[in-house]
């Protein structure tokens, strides 16, 4: 299963806030609870549809999981298990894995938008995509594109080289 929703890598330092985020949910669900005011109330993510977002990042990367009675956060860690967010990441970010591999197959650094180029050539961009976005197909998915590769830079799959990136 590969999840959508992938919020913008905070600037400063990601990772804490997706340590955050999980600590703010239960360690068994509360059918009661908020989630996404806790999320809110614990980290500087403002609406409920950015929490929501945040929340189903967390469970692509197996820091949360939701049952019948609501999210709970699970026993992984953001900042003690960061060398094994990579292949969690690839394998259950939509667009993650496609990203990368065009990265590890480029001889030289490339931006978001040369990337986005690759993926159409290659029709690498899911069809379910092109129906919904039809004529701001490019500019959503190169926006996705910069979050994927912001990510991937803080769990150091890719690195930053000027305007582009690399693998």
């Amino acid at each position: 299963m590969q999840f959508k929703p992938l919020p913008d890598p905070p600037t400063d330092d990601p990772l804490d806030t997706l340590e955050r985020v999980r600590s703010a949910l239960p360690s068994t669900p509360e059918p009661n609870l908020d989630c996404c005011a806790s999320v809110m109330a614990e980290t500087a993510v403002e609406t409920r549809d950015e929490a929501g977002d945040w929340l189903t990042f967390c469970r692509a990367l197996e820091l949360a999981a939701a049952e019948p009675d609501g999210y709970r956060r699970t026993g992984r860690s953001a900042t003690l298990d960061r060398p094994s967010f990579g292949p969690t990441f690839r394998d259950r970010v939509l667009g993650a894995d496609e990203v990368i591999d065009t990265l590890e197959a480029a001889d030289d650094p490339l931006t978001p938008n040369t990337l986005f180029a690759r993926l159409d050539d290659a029709d690498a961009i899911p069809r379910s995509a092109r129906r919904r976005h039809g004529d701001q197909l490019e500019a959503h998915w190169t926006d996705r594109i910069r979050r994927i590769l912001g990510w991937a830079v803080a769990f150091d799959l890719v690195e930053r080289v000027g305007d582009g990136y690399r693998a």
